[in-house]
């Protein structure tokens, strides 16, 4: 009985270490299953290819990010002023982790992400993906791009979230698994 103890207890400590560095329960998942688990999600029927999944470095993603900006970076300029424009431009340049480009049907995804963060950004990017295929492109120059453009966001974002939530388990805001390691130790 002493040995399944041990046992048991090796296990649950090696398990509780590989959630601590952050690559628990979603660590194996390949981008094909992140792909059919968003497409259950949205409940999209039919086949649709896997669009191709980059990994890149911030300031590839920034590049991309810029290149595929260009109308809406002269919009911005136009409703906002260069100086405004520059400004918002600048905030998304530091927070890009994850892109979809529709034109060209390619995700890009930060690989300066951890493990854990960079498979839910794909997983989100993957939505965006769905929503091109459901419902085609945005149009920037319609009344209502920005409504769709902040349903999108939303509907992404929750998707990530339930990645999260399904792959994650009970994790605080520093990835630590809080349900085991209370576990563990009471």
């Amino acid at each position: 009985m002493k040995y399944i103890n041990r046992i048991t207890a090796y296990f649950v400590l090696c398990f509780i270490l590989a959630m601590c560095i952050d690559i628990g329960p979603a660590f194996g998942l390949s981008n094909e299953e992140i792909f059919r688990w968003v497409s259950r999600q949205l409940k999209i029927e039919g086949k649709y290819p896997m669009p191709r999944v980059n990994f890149v470095s911030l300031p590839e993603l920034q590049a991309v990010f810029k290149k595929r900006s260009t109308r809406s970076i002269k919009r911005l300029t136009a409703e906002n002023g260069e100086k405004k424009a520059e400004e918002i431009l600048g905030k998304y340049l530091r927070d890009v982790i994850g892109l979809f480009v529709p034109e060209t049907e390619k995700l890009y995804v930060g690989r300066f992400l951890k493990p854990f963060q960079r498979k839910a950004i794909v997983a989100h990017e993957f939505t965006h993906y769905f929503q091109l295929k459901r419902n085609g492109p945005v149009d920037p120059e319609s009344m209502d791009a920005a409504m769709k453009h902040l349903f999108n966001e939303m509907q992404a974002s929750k998707v990530e979230k339930e990645f999260k939530e399904v792959y994650a388990g009970d994790f605080n805001q520093d990835g630590k698994m809080i349900s085991l390691l209370k576990e563990a130790f009471e």
